[in-house]
């Protein structure tokens, strides 16, 4: 990141590779924020198009649920509160894969 950003003037640069690393580390709630409406884009996108992609890779709504919850909910409690009731919608209405069954351990 630091050659990415060094490409640009020298506090332009310098500034924005320290929201950069702010938001990777998401410790401040303005970087917990960014984190849930990063995470957020690819649901409404998967609800906008009817699971489009959930269904082409097998993806289970308990699976969206899992990976992308705990950040929403952490960065913005109410987008996350409207996700799940858009998710659970989303069940009944068939947006999701199938997982592929696990392979018993041996």
């Amino acid at each position: 990141m630091e050659r990415i950003f060094g490409i640009l003037p020298k506090p332009t640069g310098e500034a924005l590779l320290a929201l950069w690393e702010e938001f990777e580390l998401a410790e401040t709630g303005e970087a917990r924020f960014a984190h849930a409406v990063d995470r957020a884009m690819p649901v409404l996108l998967n609800l906008n198009n009817r699971g489009g992609s959930w269904k082409e890779h097998g993806i289970s709504h308990a699976r969206v649920m899992e990976r992308v919850g705990p950040e929403i909910e952490a960065g913005c409690p109410a987008l996350w509160h409207f996700l799940e009731e858009k998710l659970e919608e989303a069940r009944g209405n068939g947006f999701f894969g199938e997982e592929p069954p696990q392979a018993p351990i041996l």
